[in-house]
């Protein structure tokens, strides 16, 4: 696996958001958050053309916060081989000045019908402090997907999971986390929706204060794509639910340092959490 280090221009480097190089591409792409001015937070995302000739590309957006409202298409024509088109949420007038949501992407050879294979691959930016993390598009999802770190206010942070329905019919999804508790929502095609592991939607209480864990999560019609965020204590950053496990797992990016260098914010740490 290859690693992609996004530096910020600074003297102290508090975050360096990492995603991972691809080792296939697919004609669809699924982004399953994307942000614009909400949360603190701007979206910025990529596709790669990873075909031979050149490609046109269809953007979808959909609404999170408001699911009945219709979805944004973007088009980007003619981007050549091994070349790419970015995606600044902040700066699109095609979308609201706020927008919480999900993307599908689509290519097709130049000027023609033929599908045409891409990868993709996103930053979430803060937009009043340093808070940065970065994560993959998904060529494709499954019915069940897992997820290797679930917190409510352990170790001062919360993970959050964004969940998009990759099919053309709605579903119901579960999350069951390895608490024994568990949340239930339908999603619509396209669409994502948000599950927070200290509450449910409506704001009850759904892990306790301290929950450290794990969950898996189940789509009864259509495959999914997950993106866990983990946020609080000094913490953020983001990952791919994983649709299976390996026996062996290879780790290109570690970090480990001193308190003294921690506690100030000039070196990093990793952690890993394993999921049976």
């Amino acid at each position: 696996v290859a690693t992609l280090v996004q530096i910020p221009q600074s003297d102290t480097v508090k975050n360096r958001p990492l995603s991972n190089g691809f080792s296939s591409a697919s004609p669809n792409v699924l982004v399953a958050t994307v942000l614009k001015n909400k949360f603190s937070t701007t979206t910025k995302f990529s596709v790669q053309n990873a075909s031979s000739g050149a490609i046109d590309i269809t953007v979808t957006f959909y609404d999170a916060d408001t699911p009945s409202n219709p979805a944004i298409p973007v088009n980007a024509t003619n981007i050549p081989a091994g070349g790419s088109k970015s995606f600044d949420l902040g700066s699109m007038g095609q979308l609201p000045g706020t927008f919480n949501g999900s993307a599908t992407v689509t290519a097709v050879a130049a000027g023609t019908s033929t599908p045409a294979n891409i990868v993709a691959s996103a930053l979430e930016l803060s937009t009043n402090g340093e808070a940065a993390r970065a994560f993959e598009g998904v060529n494709g999802g499954a019915k069940t997907v897992y997820m290797p770190s679930a917190l409510c206010n352990a170790f001062n942070a919360t993970s959050v999971y964004a969940v998009q329905n990759a099919g053309t019919a709605p579903t119901s999804v579960t999350v069951n986390y390895s608490s024994g508790q568990s949340d239930t929502r339908s999603i619509n095609a396209g669409q994502k929706e948000s599950f927070n592991a200290c509450k449910d939607k409506g704001g009850a209480a759904m892990n306790s204060d301290g929950f450290n864990g794990s969950a898996t999560i189940v789509s009864t019609v259509s495959d999914i794509v997950v993106i866990g965020k983990v946020g609080g204590g000094g913490r953020s950053t983001a990952f791919l639910g994983e649709t299976a496990g390996s026996a062996k797992l290879a780790l290109p990016y570690i970090r480990w340092t001193r308190d003294v260098n921690f506690n100030a914010g000039t070196r990093q740490r990793s952690f890993i959490a394993v999921q049976n």
